[in-house]
């Protein structure tokens, strides 16, 4: 199986949260690491919200860390 690109993950993000992805709950701008650790509480039940934790479970952990990088311009 192909690695999915953090761009290509990006675009489920979009359906929700927009392409700007302004209407993300978080009033600074989002860190790598902060954005990767809070995607993979919802993909481990640590964090619940209605749709991001099964969302998140169809990820794997380097996807998640990808999508993280891209999102906040690291890449």
């Amino acid at each position: 199986m192909a690695d999915v690109s953090g761009k290509m993950v990006a675009y489920t993000c979009y359906s929700c949260h927009g392409e700007q992805l302004t209407n993300l709950k978080s009033t600074q701008p989002l860190s790598t690491i902060s954005l990767r650790n809070t995607l993979l509480a919802f993909k481990y039940d640590a964090k619940s919200a209605s749709m991001m934790n099964r969302i998140a479970k169809g990820f794997t952990d380097n996807e998640l860390m990808a999508v993280a990088t891209y999102i906040t311009g690291s890449h």
